[in-house]
């Protein structure tokens, strides 16, 4: 198993009642990845601080989840999902202000499951009561954590390719822009570089780290932070997904104008 990143993942949404601010608890870690046999079973905790002046409520529970095409989260679709396999304890908790909370949950990979990633995710969100005796419309503002977790089943074999790489001028920054498509079972990174040849030299910019789940796409943009001088360029992508070789694109371009 492997713990992945520091980043949080917070997600804020309305609904009708009154205003609130948005909860003060922190999640640590934010994503898990698994390598499970089927019928092997796993047990890991989520730790949670509340760094508010009150207490808060908050409900767990588990969904499934997809990224779109341009990095989106899409917690209605729920392909090659991984949530029924999933224990949690507690399914509510109250965290005290300055204090911590633990929810720990045990997977469980069911015997016959193919080989391939899977994925879900441990909702983590924030219990509001409507005042009594309020008649105006207002709205609550609830805010909720997502705790991603990527499950993969038996030996990984990565594919994928390369669709098309453009290149584009907006707002005086040059943007490099490909499509990547996952056409194997198990989901990958993205860990490359673009290198940019000139006539007065070479300049290598690294690509964004980001997951692409199985037999999805995704539009992955890389912005040169400065400008080129007029000239004619190629551009040469290569990404390592973990195959055997890695995926490569090119492209020809020129800048005729100052950027």
């Amino acid at each position: 198993m492997k713990k992945t990143g520091m980043l949080l993942a917070i997600f804020i949404f309305l609904l009708p009642c009154t205003v609130l601010a948005p909860m003060a608890i922190s999640m640590m870690p934010p994503k898990m990845e698994f390598y499970l046999k089927p019928k092997k079973k796993v047990r890991e905790v989520i730790e949670l601080e509340n760094r508010g002046f009150k207490p808060t409520r908050l409900k767990v529970y588990v969904t499934g989840f997809s990224i779109q095409e341009k990095g989106n989260l899409n917690f209605s679709r729920k392909d090659y999902t991984a949530e029924k396999w999933i224990k949690i304890n507690p399914n509510e908790l109250e965290i005290k202000p300055y204090d911590y909370g633990l929810v720990r949950y045990e997977i469980r990979v069911p015997e016959g499951t193919p080989a391939g990633s899977y994925t879900a995710c441990i909702m983590i969100e924030e219990v509001i009561e409507p005042k009594r005796g309020e008649k105006r419309a207002q709205f609550i503002i609830k805010g909720r954590l997502a705790h991603i977790i990527y499950v993969n089943v038996g030996k990984p074999n990565y594919q994928g390719k390369i669709e098309w790489l453009k290149v584009k001028k907006k707002k005086g920054k040059l943007i490099f822009s490909f499509g990547l498509k996952n056409e194997g079972n198990f989901y990958f990174r993205t860990e490359g570089r673009l290198k940019i040849e000139g006539e007065k030299g070479v300049r290598e910019i690294p690509i964004p780290n980001l997951p692409v789940l199985r037999q999805t796409s995704r539009i992955i943009e890389v912005t040169i932070p400065k400008g080129l001088p007029l000239g004619k360029y190629r551009a040469l992508l290569s990404l390592d997904i973990g195959a055997k070789t890695p995926l490569k694109a090119e492209t020809e371009f020129a800048i005729t104008e100052s950027n």
